[in-house]
């Protein structure tokens, strides 16, 4: 019978020797993370015990890709729910419950801010919409900056603008500040990436 180490693994066979010079010849000391990957463990005829309830490392890592994707892809969404709730309650503040006509022109300045936001990225309404995927620092997608901007945008309608035309100004105001604001944090934020040693 092999002998067991003090944390609970069997001792290796001769043969993964062989696969661990490999290793060690073709990517240095990262070897040492890669000899608990299941493949590893397969090649060598070795496993590792887990405690009852602990979660596989296949599924661990499957789950850590995931919720990398959600939160990548939740950025923009996340950042723009809260521009409209927190401008919206700053205009709310200020002029009280808006009607239904209200929150039609909200949304209708809305959508001409994000309009000419995109006119001007793009070139034009008609130019083919096409997201650029970008490496950057997850700080950028926090949207701190861009979503003070659009508050303070809002505060300056709320007490600048005393009529039903504060609604349509607010929403065009808002979502352009965010927008804009937003860009120049993922600019900031892959540059900040881009400089780190190793990253490109």
């Amino acid at each position: 019978m092999k002998p067991e180490e003090a944390d609970g693994r069997t001792q290796p066979p001769a043969s993964c020797i062989t696969v661990r010079c490999i290793m060690f010849r073709c990517i240095g000391s990262r070897a040492l993370e890669l000899e608990d990957r299941p493949w590893c463990q397969r090649l060598c005829g070795r496993r590792t015990t887990r405690s009852p309830g602990e979660p596989d490392g296949v599924e661990a890592v499957a789950f850590r890709s995931a919720l990398r994707a959600t939160v990548a892809a939740s950025a923009a969404p996340y950042g723009y729910t809260l521009t409209i709730w927190t401008t919206g309650a700053v205009l709310t503040h200020a002029r009280g419950i808006p009607s239904t006509a209200e929150a039609l022109l909200l949304l209708v300045g809305a959508v001409g801010g994000y309009a000419l936001v995109g006119v001007v990225a793009f070139g034009g309404l008609s130019e083919h919409f096409s997201p650029q995927p970008s490496r950057a620092a997850i700080w950028g997608a926090l949207h701190v900056f861009s979503v003070g901007l659009a508050i303070t945008g809002a505060m300056l309608v709320a007490h600048t603008v005393h009529h039903t035309a504060a609604w349509p100004i607010d929403g065009f105001v808002t979502t352009s500040l965010y927008l804009l604001g937003s860009a120049g944090e993922l600019m900031v934020a892959h540059a900040t990436l881009s400089r780190r040693p190793g990253r490109a």
